[in-house]
């Protein structure tokens, strides 16, 4: 087989821009017509994607992977195959590093099989525009589609092989349940979040996100921040009950988090911030401010909308000075932002129950769009929370009616005057993005008191 160099044009990725630019209505067709059609692959392609002396950062697009691979079984292996379609293709940066990587269910020809398999050559594509400087090679490996799909999935035994529990929390009403419990192997202490998976847990719906408990696993994997929960390891395992009842449960072994006592931030400003000195509690509140501002810019960053952000999902620790650290958790409700050519998508939909003040009074359903604005509408109100700690849960979604319609309370009004500053603004949705929010005369003039 020749082992030479191939050279492709790139497809125009701002004609290709120009034509996914389709309204929303017509992108929620398209998802359902290819939900209700899944592929019969017989081949599972693995793409590695090399970028070299790049002076303008050039996007991968699906289509550019799409055409490569017809290239290789169509002209080179002279073969046929079912068309690719776009949701076949996914690509996401490998984990550490720069490069990029894609897969791809495909179906050939019975007779170019093996061949396919056995295809060992890069190609290397050059742009249309030569001032790009733009070297890109693709490496691939194909694999037989029953390699992974009759694959066993599960580490059945696993938590229990490997960890002792120290504290169980009860399961919830979500089917989740946190273990503190420490590993066997090296001595460290845990938090083990457990979920049940609902329907059945095969490849196929891994490939295609079908399981929404695994946008989690997947948020977390990306996110390596000070500022964010760390997840070390995460596995699924089956389980029987007494009655004989099967079950799939998610295991995400992440870091434990602890600060006297207090897990999580509601804890933390009802038992530590309620009754401090205001010179005292409004210096703690400006570090966790700044952390949490910090950690979410570096979110959004990422490509991701956390869209659950309240104190029960930020845990407190001891930073190696003693001081009180912040760590954004709970993705389960995370959502990317950019599609997998790393163009923005607009029609990002909100789906779930936020606690914030319009969802609270019916305002925000389903299909009103999410961005940014959205989400630092929620740090509002959670610099609210830090102003008036309680654990009464009816009691603090009063409070965030109330404050969309700017009532407060007398306290409130007296020694918050600075705080309410970057309340008004974030519930009146000033701001565009984080990173306005941070590099604003109101956030440093604040963060400088």
């Amino acid at each position: 087989m020749n082992k030479d160099t191939i050279d492709i044009e790139f497809i125009d990725s701002e004609d290709e821009q120009k034509n996914n630019q389709n309204s929303q209505q017509q992108n929620k067709q398209q998802i359902m017509q290819l939900e209700e059609a899944p592929p019969s692959p017989n081949i599972f392609a693995v793409v590695i994607i090399n970028q070299y002396k790049n002076q303008i950062k050039h996007i991968i697009s699906r289509q550019d992977v799409i055409t490569a691979i017809e290239y290789i079984v169509k002209n080179i292996l002279q073969g046929s195959m079912k068309k690719i379609r776009p949701t076949d293709v996914k690509i996401e940066p490998i984990l550490s590093t720069q490069v990029q990587k894609a897969c791809c269910l495909i179906q050939v020809d019975e007779n170019i099989i093996k061949q396919l398999i056995e295809f060992q050559i890069p190609l290397q594509f050059g742009d249309k525009d030569p001032q790009k400087g733009l070297t890109v090679v693709y490496e691939f490996k194909f694999f037989q589609f029953n390699e992974f799909d009759k694959c066993d999935l599960f580490s059945n035994g696993k938590f229990v092989k490997e960890f002792c529990v120290i504290r169980p929390y009860q399961e919830t009403q979500r089917y989740t349940s946190i273990i503190v419990a420490i590993n066997k192997m090296d001595q460290q202490i845990y938090a083990i979040k457990k979920v049940r998976l609902m329907g059945e847990f095969s490849w196929q719906r891994l490939f295609y996100n079908q399981i929404t408990q695994i946008r989690e696993v997947r948020a977390m994997l990306r996110l390596q921040h000070p500022n964010v929960i760390r997840l070390y390891s995460w596995w699924v395992e089956q389980e029987i009950n007494q009655k004989n009842q099967k079950y799939f449960y998610l295991y995400l072994q992440q870091e434990y988090n602890s600060f006297l006592g207090c897990n999580d931030l509601l804890q933390f400003s009802v038992n530590h911030l309620l009754n401090q000195p205001l010179e005292f509690k409004r210096k703690t509140m400006k570090s966790l401010i700044h952390q949490l501002i910090t950690g979410l810019e570096y979110i959004h960053g990422q490509g991701f909308f956390h869209r659950d952000l309240k104190l029960e999902n930020i845990l407190v620790t001891k930073d190696n000075f003693g001081d009180v650290a912040l760590r954004i958790c709970d993705f389960d409700w995370s959502k990317t932002h950019l599609n997998d050519d790393g163009q923005k998508v607009n029609w990002l939909q909100l789906s779930k129950d936020c606690g914030t003040v319009e969802i609270n009074n019916g305002m925000q359903k389903k299909g009103i769009a999410y961005d940014a604005k959205q989400e630092l509408f929620q740090v509002g109100i959670i610099i609210l929370d830090l102003c008036n700690p309680t654990p009464n849960k009816d009691e603090r979604i009063q409070m965030h009616k109330d404050a969309k319609n700017n009532i407060f309370k007398p306290h409130i009004l007296q020694d918050y005057q600075p705080e309410l500053q970057i309340i008004y603004a974030l519930l009146k949705m000033e701001f565009k993005s984080v990173q306005e929010l941070r590099t604003s005369q109101l956030y440093n003039k604040y963060m400088e008191i």
